[in-house]
């Protein structure tokens, strides 16, 4: 699946998507989008129904690498989300970060 360009996530986050940080809580903690969730990727499988149950809803995914993301972006559209996105690398994103 691509990696949209931060510009779209920026652009979708503003239209009401959410942000989805599947790192690690101390990864987490060191730094995310502004407004992101984090549901790390360990996690996604036990808690995003729970949290998302509205499969139509919006979620632009990110991580460290884009590996992570990449995995949940899969998960969550074999899992019948439809409107998914996979950022990749928070480091792409030049727009400011907020710490925990």
């Amino acid at each position: 699946m691509p990696i949209i360009q931060p510009s779209e996530a920026k652009q979708l986050l503003e239209n009401g998507a959410e942000a989805i940080d599947v790192r690690q809580p101390q990864e987490f903690a060191s730094g995310h989008l502004p407004g992101a969730t984090n549901l790390p990727l360990d996690q996604l499988a036990d808690i995003a129904s729970v949290m998302f149950p509205n499969k139509e809803y919006g979620l632009v995914v990110y991580c460290a690498s884009g590996a992570r993301s990449a995995r949940a972006v899969q998960w969550l559209k074999s899992h019948g989300w439809r409107n998914v996105w996979d950022m990749g690398s928070l480091a792409a994103w030049p727009y400011g970060i907020e710490h925990a």
